[in-house]
């Protein structure tokens, strides 16, 4: 490790440590332990050009591809709110990089599983808890913590080796938001991420807070996908030991960040 590359990874981790540190003032709400918005892990612009990689499965990919234009996936015709020409995957990449990192191209829509208004006004699809749960046995809660959805059925954690706990980054345009992977979806749909994440990013699916200084108790959500792709880079065998709702954010973003910079510093040659 170069000296170039500590001063990097510790600047940048620091900085996100101050943003989540300096909102852990004051009261938690019982509905939100992972604190208000500004404890959240929040994006920022850093420089740098990610490696490409190699494909992990085109045909698994291209199966997201024909769900998409056929609503068939795995030769099974999806039905209800698995159909998936409403809201297409998107999914135009699906890549291992030089470091064993998860790359993929996708739509982000959005999951509320967890958070306020799954525990106090579901709908038809939605869940009290995530996949993932904290040692306390708590799970994960939409609106303050940036996490992502990965796919169910044990093909997308057996082709790439991401699992429930690892974390990752979502990349939108400049911005690079920590994330950790808390919930599982259907099996033929990819790029789902929570309330949190949309706040992160700057792109709102909520249309009422509870609590609108805060940001921590969302009643009703604009339940639509971003109109464009993000970048997902998930991490293999990056769970953080000893998360709980009141340290998930801060870890999260420190190791995501220092993962993040090591993937641009280690980067090939052209």
């Amino acid at each position: 490790m170069t000296q170039r590359f500590c001063h990097a990874a510790s600047a940048v981790a620091a900085a996100f440590a101050a943003m989540l540190i300096a909102g852990c003032q004051g009261s938690q709400p019982a509905a939100a332990p992972e604190g208000s918005a500004a404890t959240r892990a929040m994006p920022v612009v850093v420089p740098g050009s990610i490696p490409p990689g190699v494909p992990v499965d085109e045909e698994y990919r291209r199966e997201f591809e024909r769900c998409d234009r056929e609503n068939i996936f795995r030769n099974q015709p999806m039905t209800g709110f698995r159909r998936c020409s409403g809201d297409p995957n998107r999914l135009t990449a699906l890549d291992r990089l030089h470091d064993g990192t998860i790359s993929f191209h996708a739509k982000l829509g959005l999951d509320i599983d967890g958070g306020f208004k799954a525990l106090t006004d579901p709908g038809l699809t939605d869940l009290r808890d995530t996949s993932y749960r904290y040692p306390d046995g708590s799970s994960v809660y939409s609106d303050t913590v940036p996490y992502v959805v990965i796919p169910q059925g044990g093909d997308f954690s057996r082709l790439t080796g991401i699992q429930i706990g690892d974390i990752g980054v979502v990349l939108d345009g400049a911005k690079v938001v920590p994330v950790l992977v808390a919930d599982r979806g259907p099996a033929n749909k990819i790029g789902e991420g929570s309330i949190a994440l949309f706040e992160a990013i700057g792109d709102s699916r909520c249309k009422t807070w509870q609590d609108p200084d805060r940001k921590t108790q969302c009643s009703s959500i604009l339940d639509t996908s971003l109109n464009r792709n993000v970048r997902y880079l998930l991490f293999p065998n990056s769970k953080i030991a000893g998360l709980t709702p009141q340290n998930v954010n801060q870890r999260v973003a420190e190791e995501a960040s220092r993962r993040f910079e090591a993937l641009k510093t280690t980067a090939p040659g052209p």
